[in-house]
């Protein structure tokens, strides 16, 4: 599915969203719904934040509901692709350790079977 810059594959367990733009007031406006809309899906999600050079303040909220809502249905919430810009934010305000974020180096998402 491919929603304005949003690519969702999805396959019987997981969810992977291809995120092609910034996380920002004006994206979180207009998108934040297809994301939230995937909680009832009943499936754990990656985010995959490779074409996001910046995220403000709704964005980091967006991600930090999303992460608290799958947690309570005792699912998991992946971040994948983070540069290192917003990496080194995570570091600062420590969400690198509160997210479960997926080192690029060591592993690649599953390949999925989309149609």
């Amino acid at each position: 599915m491919n929603i304005d810059q949003i690519n969702i594959f999805e396959d019987l367990s997981l969810i992977i969203v291809d995120i092609g733009t910034d996380l920002d007031t004006v994206w979180e406006k207009g998108k934040a719904k297809v994301l939230t809309d995937l909680i009832n899906h009943n499936k754990d999600i990656i985010l995959n934040l490779e074409s996001c050079e910046y995220i403000d303040s709704s964005g980091i909220g967006l991600l930090l509901k999303m992460h608290r809502t799958l947690k309570k249905q005792n699912r998991t919430f992946f971040l994948y692709n983070i540069n290192s810009k917003i990496k080194r934010i995570f570091q600062l305000i420590s969400l690198d350790t509160y997210f479960d974020i997926i080192d690029t180096k060591k592993v690649t998402p599953p390949d999925l079977d989309c149609d």
